[in-house]
């Protein structure tokens, strides 16, 4: 049963990764989420300074990180309640992340967004 449930996790991870429509579309709307959480405190002043910096410069990697981290909770005999809180927490865990790496000094501005 944990190897399913793992082949499923990492075959999800996968799809959503590749080129395919559907994946797109969802890559899209959370960028789209993300920026929209993040651009209130850019306009407001707010800096996450070095921090979001390397978290921007970093993605790929705090992205990893945040995938290893979970892992060894579905480890032992996972429930698919244990399943859809580790999936829960770490969509939540990304989220945070995303928005802290965009208001950032360097981040990219969305559109329509002037320059502090």
């Amino acid at each position: 049963m944990p190897l399913l449930v793992v082949s499923v996790i990492t075959a999800s991870v996968a799809y959503l990764y590749g080129p395919g429509r559907p994946a797109c579309a969802v890559r899209t709307t959370a960028q789209r989420g993300t920026t929209a959480a993040g651009r209130a405190p850019r306009r407001a002043g707010m800096r996450t300074g070095s921090t979001g910096r390397l978290l921007a410069d970093h993605r790929a990697w705090t992205t990893g990180c945040a995938f290893a981290a979970g892992a060894p909770a579905l480890w032992n005999h996972p429930t698919v309640g244990a399943v859809v809180l580790v999936v829960g927490v770490l969509l939540a865990v990304l989220a945070v992340l995303a928005v802290l790496a965009l208001f950032s000094a360097t981040a990219p501005r969305g559109h329509g967004e002037s320059a502090p």
